[in-house]
């Protein structure tokens, strides 16, 4: 089955849903063997350009130079978030999408629904095509990567463990992970955070376990039990 794995970056407050403003958007199509089909990198014009003050809050805004050099290349497509609803669903019809994953699919459905209605004067509120699901990275990897004996002491031995004792379930940590590199870290753009983010997903998938795919809120929390039991038992050894 066909999937698409998509991120995005955002303006406005993250801790206020209702001021979220997608003003990047990247996803890849991949086969049920991952391999490519098509792809694509949107900068949203009516956001990036129309929402001068929103752009101040974006979250990676030290980034955004970088984004105007790369759309004078061409390396980037700007375009409007009405189009990029239709092209996406247009993709979604030709590749016989059923499932858009996302890292945290539910902040990221969250950030496309809510600029959806703000463009649309709340004419319009589900940014991807009805009877097509949501599925979330992090839900899975927490179940499948995140809550072995070797992800937590590989997070032991290189700092990903917090100050309150949890250990880290950032698609930046598990990816480190997946390449044994702790100094690897994220690009921070829809894109390329998208590329790292099914690579993930493939790993989990090549498992060939059941597996939960719904967004849940917290996903973080479910392996943390078990890291807490690990630590316990190490420190009797």
């Amino acid at each position: 089955m066909n999937r698409i794995i998509l991120d995005t970056e955002t303006a406005g407050n993250v801790n206020e849903k209702r001021t979220l403003r997608v003003y990047d958007l990247g996803f890849i199509v991949v086969d049920e063997n991952n391999n490519p089909l098509t792809s694509r990198n949107w900068v949203i014009a009516d956001v990036f350009y129309g929402m001068a003050h929103e752009m101040q809050s974006a979250y990676y805004a030290d980034k955004l130079p970088a984004y105007r050099d790369e759309i004078q290349a061409g390396i980037r497509e700007v375009i409007t978030f009405a189009d990029a609803k239709r092209e996406f669903a247009a993709i979604c019809k030709e590749y016989g999408i059923k499932e858009v994953w996302a890292y945290n699919a539910n902040f990221d459905r969250t950030a496309l629904n809510v600029t959806l209605r703000t463009l649309s004067n709340g004419f319009c509120s589900h940014f991807i095509p009805y009877g097509v699901k949501w599925c979330c990275i992090h839900h899975a990897a927490v179940e499948r990567l995140c809550n072995t004996r070797k992800y937590y002491r590989w997070c032991l031995s290189n700092g990903f463990v917090s100050k309150a004792g949890n250990v880290s379930t950032s698609a930046e940590t598990v990816y480190a992970y997946l390449l044994d590199n702790p100094s690897y870290k994220e690009e921070h753009t829809a894109y390329q955070d998208a590329l790292i983010e099914n690579e993930i997903l493939h790993s989990v998938l090549k498992k060939k376990k059941k597996l939960h795919k719904e967004p849940i809120y917290n996903a973080w929390i479910k392996p943390q039990k078990g890291f807490k039991e690990f630590m316990e038992k190490e420190g009797e050894c």
